[in-house]
């Protein structure tokens, strides 16, 4: 039911007379409304752009990107990511990040394990392709055999197409 209810000073209000005066209901309402903030139902909505899954010698790899506006966002981001799949959960490598931001610009990256993994992919995919405002998230599921430094390739192959369906590059 959409529109203004009569008599209703405020949505708790609303909820209650709804759930038919049933005390404790409003308040635990309350108190999961107020857990999400109009920020994090954004990410909630949000469609990742996901490249496709690259597999090597059983370890596999994809990357997602999506669009932010400044590096406090990224906490709230990695925390949705993980708690919506378990899958990447359960990665041997969940995050290896990259981002950069416009204005001004501010960059990092985050290796998660995987060393130089992160600062390549700043520096080989967002840096070289001038990629701005956004945040790329490179999730790799070891498959028990190394695969040396084509891991780097497949990294980086996977956020590029990531960023590509995006429309960033």
């Amino acid at each position: 039911m959409l529109g203004r209810i009569k008599g209703s000073g405020s949505m708790s209000k609303y909820i209650n007379n709804c759930l038919g005066g049933q005390k404790g209901l409003t308040s635990r309402f309350q108190r999961i409304s107020s857990a999400f903030s109009v920020q994090n139902l954004r990410y909630m909505s949000t469609n990742w752009n996901e490249s496709s899954v690259i597999t090597d010698r059983k370890s596999k790899f994809q990357a997602r990107s999506i669009a932010i506006t400044n590096s406090s966002q990224i906490p709230d981001i990695l925390e949705q990511l993980v708690s919506n799949d378990k899958h990447i959960a359960k990665a041997s490598h969940p995050h290896i990040i990259a981002w950069r931001t416009s204005n001004p610009i501010a960059q990092g990256f985050k290796d998660n394990g995987e060393k130089g993994a992160g600062y390549r992919l700043l520096e080989q995919v967002l840096e070289r392709h001038n990629v701005v405002d956004m945040l790329v998230i490179v999730t790799r599921w070891y498959g028990g055999n190394p695969i040396g430094s084509s891991r780097f390739r497949h990294i980086n192959n996977s956020a590029l197409e990531s960023l590509r369906i995006a429309k960033k590059v």
